[in-house]
């Protein structure tokens, strides 16, 4: 057992040794909440003698799921193998695996993504000519789930009929959606108690990482799981709550007190990550937040280097700077270890071709996530179908896939039969003579002779449908990448069944199901480009945000709805993931924005430098013609014309080697 009391500080070891009860652990940002939350576990299993299968504890992402384990694993052994440990889907796929006969579902059912829903939104739309767009219908349909709000309760005769036949057709196809995971395990707690006291019985602690982030489902789903033993044991931060465009509640943590009266409340200040300067900056911008609770980050490390705010005339003159800033910083540090962060995706273009430029190589965080690209989910299609037949979505993505002669007309005799039999399409196919579709019945049922083990079924549909063999005819370039990209699928599921030990298909899809795109990363040698929203629990000795502009951070619409201090907490999250440098930038004239932000004006000046971009005025130094003063600027400030003393000259900003005195020197 490690020494706890050498290992951390004074805050963290009364939090980890704190009695039984509600605990709220106010963490402020890199002031090492995970090491609390893990040394708690530690704690409770190897000094308290709690058995790990009555632990319970929840994550914001599969990663931090996986990295406990594996922390846990080094400090306990093999015997934490039993606690339960993931995300709040993770934890509810689980639970309603075991009971989801209770509400009418197999055990196989499907976890459906934004594309399977949108895809079957559409056509509901379509059908029944309703008047609202498929993709906000998706957003508007989630948010309910997350409120816990059932079709019966909503206002809108079109939506109300969209909400309940797309839970219909979600019923027939034995398929859950995201968050049908959380509102089925309360349906399931609520109207079959025995089950709930399972499960409130079995954990005597729970604890749960990132509640700033958690919504309504959730919440109600932990005072479920608590209502006997009472342990909740709760770690967040309030100003790093930013998902309420998620159904996040930030009340679940500052209402913490109220719901739980005998809490016991630890704040963790002490910050290991960042320089006073950053610490300085971050402090500053969020206390202009009032809905907030009150904590002050500290730090032993020194003050470092100035934060930087950059002001350039256009998008353009940002983008190069950024490219600069970024060359620069390669010099003497790892590109893994540089992060360019934006609030919105449409902000990277600029960067990128400025990069590309320069031929510094990147990676886009959160672009195409690897199990949405088409060959992956046609591969896990077949798979799907393989376990859950009834899967009527799966089975209109594979049927021509690859083409084998299925064409419009053939496709609809098996919906029709589908329909008038009221069955699914598998099943439909038992009545129809037609060749090419008892073609494809006889080779689903092929497949799913190989169903019992993951490995041997991935390998199969590669193979006996024929789709390796149509990629590798085709040549084409885009199909060679997805032949790499489904040889990757492969080694994955190699990896994850040595990993879990697992090998049924059911597993495995219920896994992947809810991994996100930050679950699969890790520094690269590649600089990180990459939205506010998806830095959650990453640290980078280099930060550069890009675009602190009014109408982008804060957003125009996060205004309008009144949600400037969300606005606020995320540019503070993108803050303190830097460790050792921090870059802000914005630009005077941008179509998309009001000028500078007015966060730029809550950061304070102490530890800030200021840069304005080239204007008249302004002190240069070139190696060879030495000191002059800028006299002219044209095309936005990428040429500018110096004033030697006996002569002038023209540059262009960024090919000449000038350097910018007084306020730009940095």
């Amino acid at each position: 057992m490690i020494d706890i009391l050498q290992e951390l500080n004074e805050e963290q070891r009364r939090a980890v040794l704190c009695e039984d009860g509600p605990v709220l652990v106010l963490a402020g940002a890199g002031s090492g909440k995970t090491r609390v939350l893990t040394y708690r576990i530690a704690y409770l299993i190897g000094e308290r003698n709690i058995p790990p299968g009555r632990i319970l504890a929840m994550t914001f992402t599969n990663k931090a799921a996986d990295e406990m384990k594996e922390r846990l694993k080094q400090m306990l052994g093999e015997r934490i193998k039993s606690m339960w440990v993931g995300t709040f889907h993770s934890i509810c796929a689980r639970i309603l695996r075991e009971h989801a006969e209770r509400l009418g579902y197999t055990r196989d059912y499907s976890i459906y993504d934004e594309e399977d829903r949108e895809r079957i939104i559409k056509r509901i739309i379509e059908q029944e000519e309703l008047r609202i767009s498929p993709g906000q219908a998706v957003k508007v349909i989630s948010r309910l789930k997350q409120g816990l709000i059932s079709p019966d309760e909503c206002s809108g005769d079109d939506l109300a009929c969209l909400y309940s036949k797309y839970n219909e057709k979600l019923k027939e196809n034995n398929a859950m959606d995201f968050d049908d995971l959380l509102m089925n395990t309360i349906r399931l707690f609520e109207n079959h108690p025995a089950v709930r006291e399972i499960y409130a019985r079995r954990f005597l602690h729970v604890l749960v990482d990132e509640y700033q982030d958690t919504n309504r489902a959730q919440y109600v789903i932990l005072k479920h799981i608590t209502s006997i033993h009472r342990n909740l044991f709760v770690v967040g931060d309030d100003d790093q709550s930013k998902y309420s465009f998620r159904g996040a509640e930030i009340r679940n943590i500052l209402d913490f007190e109220k719901d739980f009266p005998d809490v016991k409340i630890y704040k963790l200040e002490r910050n290991y990550r960042s320089t006073g300067n950053i610490l300085k900056v971050a402090s500053n911008l969020v206390a202009h937040n009032r809905g907030r609770k009150e904590k002050v980050l500290w730090t032993d490390a020194s003050d470092g280097e100035p934060v930087m705010v950059i002001e350039k005339e256009t998008e353009y003159d940002e983008s190069l700077e950024v490219a600069r800033i970024v060359e620069r910083e390669l010099e003497r540090t790892p590109p893994g270890e540089i992060a360019v962060l934006y609030r919105a995706n449409y902000l990277s273009r600029s960067i990128e071709e400025a990069l590309r430029r320069k031929n510094i190589p990147y990676r886009v965080v959160g672009g195409i996530r690897f199990y949405e690209r088409k060959e992956i989910k046609d591969v896990l299609s077949y798979l799907r179908i393989m376990v859950n037949p009834r899967d009527d979505e799966s089975m209109l993505r594979i049927i021509n896939t690859p083409p084998r002669g299925i064409g419009k007309a053939t496709l609809r005799n098996l919906l029709d039969i589908a329909e008038e039999r009221k069955i699914s399409l598998f099943d439909a196919l038992e009545f129809t003579d037609i060749p090419a579709l008892s073609s494809f019945r006889s080779l689903l049922h092929e497949l799913m002779d190989e169903k019992e083990d993951v490995r041997d079924a991935v390998r199969a549909v590669l193979n006996k449908t024929g789709y390796l063999s149509y990629l590798e005819e085709s040549g084409k370039e885009e199909d060679l990448n997805r032949i790499e990209n489904l040889e990757e699928l492969v080694s994955s599921i190699d990896e994850w069944v040595r990993r879990t030990g697992e090998t049924s298909v059911s597993s495995y899809l219920s896994t992947i199901s809810l991994y996100t795109e930050i679950d699969r990363w890790d520094k690269s040698e590649m600089v990180n480009l990459m939205t506010l929203h998806n830095t959650k629990g990453l640290e980078f000795e280099v930060v550069i945000i890009t675009g602190v502009e009014d109408g982008i951070l804060p957003h125009r619409r996060s205004l309008e709805e009144g949600n400037e201090e969300e606005e606020r907490r995320l540019f503070y999250v993108g803050i303190t993931r830097a460790k050792k440098r921090l870059y802000i930038l914005y630009s005077r004239a941008r179509g998309t924005s009001w000028g500078p932000s007015r966060f730029l004006g809550e950061i304070g000046r102490e530890g800030v430098k200021f840069v304005g971009s080239p204007e008249r005025g302004r002190r240069v130094f070139h190696p060879y013609y030495g000191e002059g003063i800028v006299i002219g600027v044209e095309d936005g400030g990428r040429k500018i014309t110096v004033d030697f003393g006996t002569f002038t000259k023209k540059f262009i900003v960024d090919l000449a080697p000038l350097k910018f005195l007084d306020n730009g020197d940095y």
